[in-house]
């Protein structure tokens, strides 16, 4: 599956590259208008100050059909919920490590939801707390 990462900037991080040689990168507005044919699974760096929910709603609306993985530079469980809410697949910290984003291309593509550790044994908690 093809790789898109989407930043305010477009730039790439070196890990991003490590974890995916040969990815393209966009910036949010000219790539959303030329959405790739094909497979392509889209991360999106969450830009400062803007909330997970209401960036994941408004690539949903553009990128329709295509998994989404939002990317936070400072990721909380707050945002990793609002962003799932939204319809993203995933939700990982920008700087995370090359074998760790490979590992969330894996589940996202194989139709899973990725979030951090932390946050899906809460979940897990919860769900064990409403079974009888």
């Amino acid at each position: 599956m093809r790789q898109v990462f989407l930043s305010v900037d477009g730039r790439l991080r070196d890990t991003w590259r490590e974890a995916f040689p040969g990815l393209t990168a966009g910036q949010f507005v000219g790539q959303l208008d030329t959405a790739p044919v094909g497979p392509t699974l889209f991360w999106v760096l969450l830009p400062v100050g803007e909330s997970a929910d209401v960036l994941a709603g408004r690539l949903r609306r553009n990128l329709a059909g295509y998994p989404l993985v939002v990317l936070a530079d400072e990721p909380s469980e707050g945002g990793a919920m609002a962003a799932l809410a939204a319809g993203a697949a995933g939700y990982c910290n920008g700087h995370a490590a090359p074998q760790v984003l490979r590992q969330v291309a894996m589940a996202v593509e194989n139709g899973g939801v990725w979030v951090g550790q932390g946050l899906m044994q809460r979940l897990l908690a919860a769900t064990t707390r409403l079974l009888p």
